[in-house]
């Protein structure tokens, strides 16, 4: 009689893994029977958006042995492939997705020369010289780029498979030759893009290597960016379903499989939204795989102890004892019979189960296994023991494939059995303490020797109402951002989701947002909506911020588990659970289940749910896509002069150590080589970058009348002139204002600056108004910007005061006359404004000896004269008032003489000194002599 390989069999695609190198040569055929999942999608989309909109050309794709990224890399060559049939095989894949367009006209639309490469033990910086510019090329990779990039040649994509092959511990050589070349091709008009596939991301390839190469191959992952390609269960479900070949849709005896395929349906069902429809097709199409198999095997090959397996398609072409092809060899066409989680288990075991015993995170429960499976052999009842297979495959793989042992999902594993037999193995199984029911979660799991009843202990804890603030403490809540704002503007507007009641929402609404632009808060409140909405209008918003208050769909869902959740936290802190290990962990594992619940049930509470601000109804949205353009728009809106800066080193809240020191170069660039071309950069540092991405290419730093370059401030960059023209205004106030009040005010609408970038602006204003901004240290003025300012500024600005002067007509006498008498001993001093020239007065006592301001042979007016001007904490004030009051001089022709005359006085009585003291060393030596 014939077996089930008449009837099944494994595509060809699937039977082995993917050369790029070679199967993109097999043309059109290269793409058939490939499925372009949304993983891929995203992906792809995520490094189009970088080409397009950023200067990011050096990529990684990572992923687990077997996710299908080499395949995805075969798939990007036939995107970008000059052969047109092969491209239009390519985008009809795409069609059906959103991003189409996107991807398309990076890979597709625009011209490439492509370049495959398989990695080998070697050197990169060759392999790649050789790939993209020959082997009779001369110079080096660098070199051939910079040429290359200021061609008119087509652009290069590069693709490197298997990349991990050039990270060994023995080729350290190739960190700092990718970390040259990635940093060669990562620039404006930058003609090469490099996408590189491989297992895991640089720093975990160097876990074993000394602690400085770790560092190294840090600073190389920091210029790449990595796009990690991960499966979801659904993904790997088409996929397998996809492997299947038969004969006909509905070949072979199929009475079990539907009675199983039915079960898991209701299971699923029960546990979140399905689409049934969409599942019972690919079930059907995986047959004779029982559905559980399915939903199992996809968490299984994520284990370390089946990594080399590779893939879950290597077991469904496997000859191993108990593997699927066994299974087909052995199993009549005629037959009912499903591969199913008993089949799987004994294969697991007899071909892995040494591996899994010595590996450290399986070996416990993969003990806890074989006993319980044991003593259950020994009820000699075959049905039992398979039942304590099935139970214990759940129990130790089931990890995110969303199923558990509940009495659906044993039905679905054995279809044969009848559901009473399956209760009545299920209670003597509980007799003998070989399983545990689990009433809270409704599954089974095995016994480990424990004797805490969960069910019991849960009873007695009362907790009749939600707590949000401990209900926030307890569940990840969601953080959406303003995704097309966000890319239009370069700034991150981030808004964290908050659980609030008539009781909290004031104060959640009123604490601080800490770098967020607002908050998306859950209304949990009672009442009917028109109660609410009395509730919400009384609410006193903060001042800052763009708050938007929400009542789910399923609030009441939300609520019942929120407090189950608090319960079940509540008895973890239970003083029985100290000295039971097994206990501890099933009621962790307990809250962890109810901590998901949750949080899935708040992924859902986006779909239809109203939204208000300022405690009037704004909109219902349908979904999460659907608010997060809602948040795009009203950050349009009270953005409106948000600065357009698409530079992710600076525009951010929070700098990294090498960007702060970054921005710190840049500034004292910006003061003392603002009139050379692109500041004197040479090369590119991470400074030059910033300043080209701000200054240099929304034309702040231009060549001026007198042939030499300065910072302006053109009538087009409208953000940066309104930003000016109220900070202007705020410090034109008597008094000099705290640097943090400004900062605060750019913070907020309609200007949104992000922290890190607001002193590089503060100098460039700084530069364009140098007669009239005046800075202070706790309120004391300072005549020049010195290293130990820039440093106080960026290291404690609230240290720092700062005041804009406007002059008037009635300063220009005192002002001239000093002006006059200055300029001779200061060359530097070329303004005759009040601020110029109160600072070149102050510089002028500060650099005179120290001594003079203590010693009894200078008169009391000079050193007088002296201390108020290193004192003074204005410098209009000093100027006008307070050296003029001392002075007892009001004009112009009185001031001046006596101002020449202390510095006269001070400078005969310090050269007096000195002439005396080098006659004492003269007096001395011939002494000495």
């Amino acid at each position: 009689m014939s077996n089930l390989k008449s009837l099944v069999e494994v595509k060809r695609r699937f039977q082995r893994s993917v050369n790029i190198n070679s199967d993109i040569s097999s043309g059109k055929d290269s793409l058939e029977g490939y499925q372009l999942l949304t993983s891929g999608v995203n992906v792809l989309n995520n490094i189009a958006e970088h080409i397009s909109q950023t200067n990011q050309r050096a990529f990684t794709i990572t992923g687990a042995f077997g996710s299908g990224k080499s395949a995805l890399g075969l798939y990007l060559c036939c995107l970008a492939s000059r052969t047109e049939a092969i491209k239009k095989q390519a985008l009809a894949k795409l069609e059906r997705y959103s991003e189409y367009s996107e991807i398309k006209s990076v890979f597709s639309d625009r011209r490439y020369d492509l370049h495959v490469l398989t990695g080998r033990q070697g050197s990169i910086e060759d392999d790649l010289n050789n790939s993209l510019f020959g082997s009779s090329a001369t110079g080096s990779l660098i070199e051939n780029i910079e040429s290359f990039n200021k061609s008119k040649k087509k652009d290069k994509l590069v693709i490197l498979d298997e990349m991990g092959r050039y990270l060994s511990e023995n080729l350290f050589d190739n960190c700092a030759a990718l970390q040259n070349f990635a940093e060669a091709i990562n620039q404006e008009g930058s003609k090469i893009v490099f996408i590189g596939i491989l297992h895991q991301n640089f720093t975990a390839y160097a876990q074993l290597s000394p602690e400085v190469h770790k560092l190294e191959w840090q600073k190389v992952q920091g210029r790449f960016l990595d796009t990690p390609l991960v499966s979801h269960s659904e993904e790997t479900l088409k996929m397998l379903s996809s492997a299947l070949a038969l004969v006909s849709p509905n070949s072979g005896n199929r009475a079990y499989s539907d009675k199983s395929i039915n079960s898991t349906l209701k299971f699923l069902s029960s546990q979140r939204k399905i689409d049934k429809k969409k599942y019972l097709q690919t079930f059907r199409e995986s047959w004779p795989l029982n559905p559980v198999v399915c939903l199992i095997l996809g968490p299984i090959a994520k284990r370390g102890f089946w990594q080399n397996n590779r893939s879950v398609f290597n077991f469904l072409t496997s000859q191993e004892p108990f593997g699927f092809q066994d299974f087909l060899g052995t199993t009549s066409q005629d037959s009912p019979d499903l591969y199913g989680p008993v089949e799987l288990w004994n294969y697991l075991e007899a071909n892995y189960g040494f591996i899994i015993a010595s590996d450290s995170t399986e070996r416990r429960n993969w003990s806890v296994a074989l006993d319980c499976i044991a003593r259950t052999e020994a009820l000699d009842q075959k049905n039992a023991v398979n039942l304590v297979k099935a139970i214990s495959l759940l129990f130790i793989f089931a990890g995110t494939s969303g199923i558990k042992p509940s009495l659906l999902v044993l039905k679905a594993s054995f279809p044969q059995l009848e559901e009473q037999e399956i209760s009545s193995l299920l209670e003597l199984l509980k007799e003998r303490k070989i399983i545990v029911e689990k009433r809270h979660s409704e599954s089974f799991s095995l016994f480990e020797g424990s004797d805490f009843d969960f069910d019991q202990s849960y009873e007695k804890v009362s907790i009749a109402e939600i707590n949000p603030t401990v209900a926030n403490e307890l569940v990840n809540l969601p953080v959406l951002v303003a995704r097309r704002n966000y890319v239009k503007t370069g700034n991150l507007h981030w808004f964290p989701c908050r659980l609030a009641d008539a009781a909290t929402v004031s104060d959640e609404l009123e604490a601080p947002a800490k770098g967020a632009s607002g908050k998306l808060i859950f209304w949990l409140g009672q009442g009917s909506e028109d109660e609410i909405k009395r509730s919400l209008r009384s609410v006193k918003e903060g001042t800052t911020g763009i708050n938007l208050i929400g009542i789910p769909s399923n609030k009441d869902e939300i609520l019942s588990m929120s407090i189950e959740t608090q319960r079940i936290n509540q008895l973890r802190q239970e003083p029985a659970l100290e000295g039971d290990r097994i206990a501890r962990l099933e009621v962790d594992a307990i809250f962890n289940s109810a901590k998901e619940r949750l949080n899935s049930l708040i992924d859902k509470a986006f779909d239809n749910s109203k939204w208000y601000i300022g405690g009037e109804y704004l909109r219902t949205v349908k979904d999460v896509t659907e608010l997060n353009k809602l948040l795009s728009d009203l950050c349009d809106e009270h953005y409106k002069f948000a600065l357009a800066l698409n530079n992710e080193l600076i525009n951010r809240e929070e700098l990294s150590p090498n960007i702060k020191t970054a921005r710190k170069n840049l500034i004292h660039r910006m003061l003392a080589h603002e009139g050379e071309d692109d500041l004197g950069f040479e090369g590119m540092p991470a400074e030059a970058m910033i300043f080209l991405s701000l200054f240099k290419e929304k034309g702040l730093h231009v060549r001026n009348s007198h042939d030499r370059f300065s910072f302006a401030l053109p009538q087009e960059c409208v953000s940066l002139n309104e930003l000016w023209k109220t900070s202007s205004e705020f410090l034109s106030a008597s008094n000099p204002v705290e640097l943090t009040s400004l900062y605060s005010l750019w913070g907020q609408e309609p200007f949104g600056i992000k922290k890190g970038l607001m002193p590089v602006l503060l100098f460039f204003f700084y530069c364009l108004n140098k007669n009239s901004l005046t800075f202070y240290i706790e309120n004391n003025y300072q005549a020049e910007i010195t290293t130990e300012l820039i440093e106080l500024l960026l290291a404690r600005p609230e240290l720092i005061q700062i005041k804009n002067y406007i002059s008037n007509a009635k300063d220009s006498d005192i002002t001239n006359a000093l002006f006059e008498y200055l300029q001779k001993c200061d060359k530097t001093l070329t303004d005759k404004t009040p601020l110029a020239v109160a600072r070149a007065l102050v510089k002028k006592v500060f650099l005179l000896p120290k001594w003079l301001f203590s010693t009894s042979r200078a008169s009391a007016e000079s050193k007088k004269f002296c201390e108020v001007v290193l004192r003074a904490s204005d410098p209009i004030e000093l100027l006008f008032n307070s050296i003029p009051e001392l002075l007892n001089a009001r004009t112009s022709k009185e001031l001046l003489p006596k101002i020449i005359g202390c510095f006269n006085e001070l400078e005969l009585l310090t050269n007096s000194l000195c002439r005396r003291g080098q006659s004492k060393v003269k007096f001395r030596q011939k002494s000495v002599g």
